[in-house]
């Protein structure tokens, strides 16, 4: 997990949006397509976001806990292998999302299994 750093979000309350200041940062520590985050964060707090560099724009107000909340989520969903951790107890972020036809796998390149996961479409 070391490769991943520091998970915690960088939130900024402004009227009536909050801003994930460190977007970019965790994305590009996930490995994970910033579309892809930043629609599973969208559905997990219910509201609608934008991309705007490194930040993203969620509409409505939330709490740091909350957005932490999301983020761990989506690494238990789509980022940690849960074969890796089954065996050994740590969580294992070496993976990528691979598509085939209409699904969309979980590759763990540390283990080298392979299972579905849900596709956000």
């Amino acid at each position: 997990m070391e490769r991943l750093g520091d998970t915690n979000p960088d939130c900024e309350v402004r009227g009536n949006k909050t801003f994930l200041k460190n977007f970019g940062r965790l994305r590009k520590a996930f490995r994970r397509d910033p579309e892809h985050f930043s629609k599973c964060l969208s559905r997990k707090l219910a509201t609608q976001s934008r991309i705007q560099g490194d930040t993203i724009e969620f509409q409505g107000v939330f709490s740091k806990d909350v957005i932490k909340l999301a983020i761990e989520e989506y690494l238990k969903d789509f980022v940690c292998c849960k074969k890796c951790f089954e065996s050994s107890g740590k969580l294992c972020p070496d993976t990528h999302l691979v598509k085939l036809g209409k699904t969309m796998f979980l590759e763990c390149e540390a283990c080298g299994s392979r299972y579905q996961v849900k596709d956000l479409k």
